[in-house]
């Protein structure tokens, strides 16, 4: 009887380890899709420099912005100043409100608008503030709201022609779709609410199972402890990249991972010394 709960106990710490992990991984990537990441991570790109200090990625990028450019400069528009549209925040923060929009509806299947009229509607309004700030050109405030208010009127008869994120699906194969289904399983709350659920559910079983040992405190938590200071690790050691390599979009994905591992630490190491203490004053 005694071998067989210690297989029990054992199969359990097992389990408890990958759900610690797969929780510690999960979390900070739900967060980071509600925090808007893709547009987090393209307003965080200066695209101007990274040309400059690419001469592949400029020669690339200039056959596939040649029809802009040939277009463009019957007006006397040149590339430079096409580039600093795209590097520009409104523009940064439009695509990566689509990018966003994208793939909230991959990972959630719910069909929504690729771009909403809020999204054309505070990108027209924040370039009018940089056009006045610039002193490019003077739009006073009443003709400002007017242009707003005409915007507004005219996407409200044109939104039905906004497309939607149902157009992804219907483009995809039948392999891609299979691929996603997985994908929108492992980053829905319920898969999240089973793992969770399984995890507790294990630690009843381990105090139960346990309760008579002076250590069932840590054979509980040292499971979820481990990997826990594992993922820490990862990210101090992520934090020392940032700088070096400018991955400043990463700051916020790991800023969550950090104060998640901090939070369990703490709480884990108080927990198994209130036990030691606790365990130390019966004897006494």
């Amino acid at each position: 009887m005694k071998v067989i709960k210690n297989l029990i106990v054992t199969l359990l710490i097992i389990i408890l380890f990958f759900c610690s992990t797969i929780l510690l991984i999960l979390i900070p990537i739900k967060k980071e899709i509600n925090d808007n990441f893709t547009k987090n991570v393209l307003t965080s790109i200066n695209f101007e420099k990274m040309i400059e200090e690419n001469p592949r990625l400029k020669e690339g990028l200039d056959k596939t912005l040649k029809p802009i450019y040939d277009e463009t400069e019957k007006y006397g528009v040149n590339e430079d100043l096409i580039i600093k549209i795209f590097n520009s925040k409104e523009v940064k923060e439009l695509i990566g409100d689509i990018s966003d929009n994208v793939i909230k509806a991959i990972i959630s299947g719910k069909d929504t608008k690729i771009i909403s009229e809020e999204n054309i509607e505070d990108v027209i309004s924040d370039t009018i503030d940089d056009i006045n700030t610039n002193n490019i050109y003077n739009i006073e405030p009443e003709v400002k709201e007017e242009i707003l208010k005409v915007t507004k009127k005219e996407l409200n008869k044109i939104q039905d022609y906004i497309p939607d994120t149902s157009l992804i699906d219907e483009n995809l194969s039948k392999q891609d779709k299979q691929k996603i289904k997985i994908l929108r399983y492992i980053l829905s709350n319920k898969f999240l609410g089973i793992v969770l659920a399984i995890t507790i559910g294990s630690l009843s079983v381990i105090f139960l199972l346990k309760r008579k040992s002076k250590h069932k405190f840590s054979i509980m938590l040292i499971p979820i402890l481990i990997p826990t200071i594992i993922s820490l690790l990862v990210t101090l050691v992520m934090h020392l990249f940032i700088a070096t390599y400018n991955l400043n979009y990463l700051e916020s994905f790991l800023k969550t991972n950090y104060y998640l591992d901090i939070i369990l630490v703490i709480l884990i190491i108080s927990i198994l010394i209130l036990a030691k203490i606790t365990h130390k004053n019966k004897e006494i």
